[in-house]
């Protein structure tokens, strides 16, 4: 009976969330939250006023090619680019990322970084 418990034990430690597993909690009319507790694996400019990143896990099928997009242009978007970059660049997860969809595109109106956003326990 030890065994099994620590074998139960164990593979809760050690499993972890798939991108599957990530499911949107929607908070209001077309607008969706994830809690991915993941790294910036990438983050882009197209030219003009769309940024992107890319979360290594976490991330929505809804969003084209995994990217959410924000308006770098704006006080906002240009608070969350330098978010990311902090967060990319020192290994800070994402905590939280607020989103709309339009077409297939998320885009993005909030991200947490740290180690822990308000509502979300471990």
């Amino acid at each position: 009976m030890k065994k099994f418990l620590f074998g139960v034990l164990c593979a809760a430690l050690f499993s972890t969330v798939s991108a599957a597993d990530m499911s949107p909690e929607t908070i209001g009319d077309n607008l969706f939250q994830i809690r991915p507790k993941a790294l910036v694996d990438n983050i882009g400019s197209d030219g003009g006023d769309q940024s992107y990143f890319r979360l290594t896990t976490g991330v929505p099928s809804g969003c084209d090619y995994q990217l959410m997009y924000f308006n770098s242009s704006t006080p906002t978007g240009k608070s969350m680019f330098a978010m990311l970059l902090q967060a990319q660049a020192t290994g800070i997860p994402v905590t939280s990322v607020r989103y709309s969809i339009v077409g297939n595109t998320c885009q993005v109106n909030m991200i947490g970084i740290g180690n822990s956003s308000p509502g979300y326990s471990d």
